[in-house]
């Protein structure tokens, strides 16, 4: 139901820091967002205050607080949007719940004409007077009572607390990212209140974690090591390989070290061997995320930042692996300019072959596979969404990549990042659905099939896995 969330080991590192302090020590939340850590810290039976700038955490902490938000649909989206005014100003929870439903078809504002946009809103017009009433109801039950919730910056609302207050604090990490960024479409479509406060830039960060560290009780998360507080060292928790590791500072508590773990699930279907030839037909098997982090650590380069896909898969010929790919639907920074681009996509987080094979672009046929109309067919049923792409990203020391050209096009090129394998850092594109697994075999078979030395079909292989 609610956008964004925090690990449940950073959750588990702030309630053990809190119910160290005295039991009449009230908490005040800065930069609340979908209210976790207040969700988090209700079974202690503290007094707990909320605190944010954005509408869809306001909507939720006020509905929170028992409290009013005043909301309705911008003049200039009436005519689009004006049947939700009633559902705005009936009470806190239906407009919470509201404003949880349209920030899933928000990327619509603006794109009046637009069929799949145009699509998205009707269908949700159509299924709101069921799914509405449901979500009014999981909020109310959902949702931790609060003492109070200010609509307001951080920095103003820390001037004003009393001394007895102690505050916890996840502040945004990213410039020019976040809660803000990631609802500007909310805000173009609502008026409500919109809160002056001061930019959380580098130096009113600095400020904020000043002001905070100075009172007696407090918990901050940070995106790096602070040495200035190395005193007050709480843990740190860094749950995902590709995630920001997340520093706590404050008092109260021990100190906590929490670190990647991934699950790996046995995968009882055999793999193409080294001497075999490849058979027809080809098809697609799902498999758990552990089954494939099984493969992927197998045949994925070692020097790929591994992250966690949606869904998985992997690619059989004559009932034998021959290969695997995941994709991933989480919306991320600038998805909104790629769709003006390419259209609603998914994208390909990992694609691979097994080795050692007799055949030098086996990755291929795992991307035919990928596309095919098949696939197509099972993610959108299993996304509930049209999908017009899959995008993908290479890690090359050229500046182009051998695996994805013939099927993807170039979307981006960029020099690569701290972090990163290979020089360059490119993102391909590829309109799903333009084959069947059938004519995708009978392509690759056409084109790539071919036996090549199993030196060079290794040497081959382990190329095409560092762009994966």
């Amino acid at each position: 139901m609610f956008v964004g969330a925090i690990p449940r080991a950073a959750q588990s590192i702030v309630r053990e820091a809190v119910g160290a302090w005295p039991d009449s020590v009230p908490v005040q939340v800065l930069c609340s967002g979908n209210l976790t850590v207040e969700r988090c810290l209700a079974s202690l039976g503290r007094s707990l205050h909320g605190n944010d700038v954005t509408l869809y955490s306001c909507a939720l902490g006020s509905a929170a607080a028992g409290a009013v938000l005043p909301v309705r649909v911008a003049h200039e989206h009436a005519q689009r949007f004006g049947w939700l005014d009633p559902y705005l100003q009936s009470d806190p929870f239906s407009a919470a719940a509201a404003i949880v439903l349209v920030s899933r078809f928000a990327p619509a504002v603006g794109k009046a004409g637009h069929p799949y946009w145009d699509r998205l809103v009707e269908g949700f017009r159509r299924q709101w007077e069921r799914v509405h009433p449901q979500t009014t109801e999981r909020l109310r039950r959902g949702l931790p009572r609060l003492d109070s919730f200010n609509v307001g910056g951080c920095m103003e609302l820390i001037e004003q607390l009393p001394d007895g207050r102690g505050i916890v604090s996840f502040p945004p990490f990213t410039k020019g990212w976040g809660y803000e960024v990631l609802f500007r479409r909310l805000h173009q479509l609502f008026e409500w209140p919109k809160p002056a406060y001061r930019t959380l830039d580098e130096t009113g960060l600095a400020a904020m974690v000043d002001a905070i560290a100075a009172r007696e009780h407090w918990v901050l998360a940070l995106p790096e090591r602070a040495e200035r507080l190395e005193d007050r060292l709480l843990g740190v928790a860094h749950t995902k390989a590709r995630g920001v590791p997340l520093w706590f500072y404050g008092r109260g508590g021990v100190r906590r070290v929490v670190v990647p773990k991934q699950r790996v699930e046995p995968l009882s279907i055999a793999r193409l061997g080294p001497d075999e030839s490849v058979s027809a037909p080809l098809s697609v098997r799902p498999i758990t995320l552990g089954q494939f982090n099984l493969l992927r650590n197998e045949y994925l380069n070692r020097g790929i930042v591994q992250a966690q896909p949606s869904l998985a898969y992997a690619v059989l010929c004559a009932g034998r692996i021959v290969g695997a790919f995941a994709v991933s639907h989480h919306r991320r920074e600038g998805s909104d300019a790629i769709e003006e681009q390419i259209g609603p996509f998914v994208y390909l987080m990992s694609d691979f072959a097994i080795r050692p094979t007799r055949y030098a672009r086996l990755s291929k046929l795992v991307l035919y596979a990928a596309l095919s109309r098949e696939v197509l067919s099972v993610l959108e049923q299993r996304l509930q969404r049209r999908v017009r792409a899959v995008l993908t990203t290479a890690f090359s020391e050229r500046p182009s990549s051998m695996k994805y050209r013939g099927l993807f096009r170039l979307l981006s090129r960029k020099e690569s990042q701290p972090g990163d394998t290979g020089a360059w850092r490119l993102n391909y594109w590829a309109r799903p659905g333009e084959w069947t697994l059938e004519e995708g075999w009978s392509q690759w078979l056409a084109k790539h099939g071919s036996v090549v030395a199993a030196e060079e079909s290794g040497q081959m292989a382990t190329e095409a896995a560092a762009t994966g």
